[in-house]
């Protein structure tokens, strides 16, 4: 038991070192941990207690937020599969109505080109009636001019005079 401690008190009354570090640090450990162990033993177990629970409690608390989170999870998949759904349904009913809009546009089209191409030709109707009626006033005109002018070519005061005779005589009366 030379190596009791790391000192010594020899029997002189005075204090040495001792070399032997192995020896000395083994049992100085081993007299440490015996009185932490002693001592502490109320001290450690509270704290290690206190800990235990807190980590307890740590764990309880994740596994109820999991299961939460997993609740989550669980009502957000089923409100996504309503809202796909939803977006589904809504997309088939816009082609459909877009599919209604269309067909009545196409026969609004087809509508507003058989009225206007009626109107065109009940356009064109008119301005050849006018066209025919201008062209008639014309001809009238230009044959009444031509008769007008061979006749004050033809009718001489002779050929006048001769032909209200014969108006006359026709109408009864005698010259």
């Amino acid at each position: 038991m030379d190596s009791l401690l790391l000192a010594m008190v020899e029997e002189g009354g005075g204090v040495r070192f001792n070399p032997d570090l192995l020896g000395t640090n083994a049992l100085n450990i081993f007299l440490v941990l015996g009185l932490l162990i002693y001592y502490g033993r109320g001290f450690l177990g509270n704290l290690l207690g206190e800990r235990r629970q807190t980590i307890a409690q740590t764990i309880g608390r994740a596994e109820t937020a999991q299961k939460e989170a997993a609740g989550a999870l669980t009502t957000a998949q089923k409100n996504l599969a309503q809202a796909q759904a939803t977006a589904a349904q809504l997309q088939q009913e816009g082609v459909a109505k877009a599919a209604q809009m269309r067909s009545a546009i196409l026969a609004l089209a087809a509508q507003e080109v058989e009225r206007i191409g009626l109107q065109a030709q009940q356009s064109i109707e008119l301005e050849q009636e006018r066209t025919v009626e201008g062209i008639r006033q014309r001809i009238t005109a230009l044959t009444l001019a031509q008769v007008t002018a061979q006749l004050q070519q033809r009718l001489t005061p002779e050929v006048q005079s001769r032909l209200i005779d014969q108006g006359i005589a026709r109408l009864g009366g005698g010259v």
